[in-house]
């Protein structure tokens, strides 16, 4: 790639505090896909039962 050095310069993809904020982004997503499931399968045992969607909430 003839100009991939200097965007990726210019949006700073080669700097150490880049790297660190989008970790702790990606931590934070799945924190807070992990309360989204919890609420998800609390749902489904309350409104369906122990039936085939309980274990497929369970699987994912």
């Amino acid at each position: 790639m003839l100009g991939g050095r200097h965007i990726g310069k210019k949006k700073h993809l080669f700097d150490e505090r880049y790297h660190q904020q989008t970790n702790r982004m990606e931590a934070r997503s799945w924190d807070v896909m992990i309360v989204i499931y919890i609420i998800a399968w609390c749902m489904v045992i309350i409104f369906e039962g122990i039936s085939f969607s309980f274990f497929l909430i369970t699987a994912l």
